[in-house]
């Protein structure tokens, strides 16, 4: 969804309005990073992919270093695993 320069539920919004769209892909940083997005919000963003008749394709997990780089390796794989948390919170 970061393709589309939009807010999340403007995005949301204007993928679901793209003929023949049935999936959208969301990135787990900015308003979607992991440890700012409460339980409420999870499900406000599960509600509006849904109600859009949409699917949760993917969640991209940017990193700045690849995971065979030692240097703050645990920080990256907690971080890996939040978004893993996020994806199935979002359906």
């Amino acid at each position: 969804m970061t393709s589309t320069g939009l807010a999340v539920r403007e995005g949301l919004l204007t993928v679901a309005q793209i003929h023949g769209v049935r999936g959208v892909q969301v990135d787990a940083y900015g308003p979607l990073l992991p440890e700012h997005l409460t339980q409420t919000g999870r499900r406000e963003i599960r509600s509006l992919i849904r109600g859009y008749n949409l699917e949760l394709t993917a969640v991209q997990c940017p990193l700045r270093k690849s995971l065979d780089t030692i240097e703050h390796y645990d920080a990256r794989l907690d971080y890996i695993q939040r978004s893993m948390q996020l994806c199935y919170d979002l359906g």
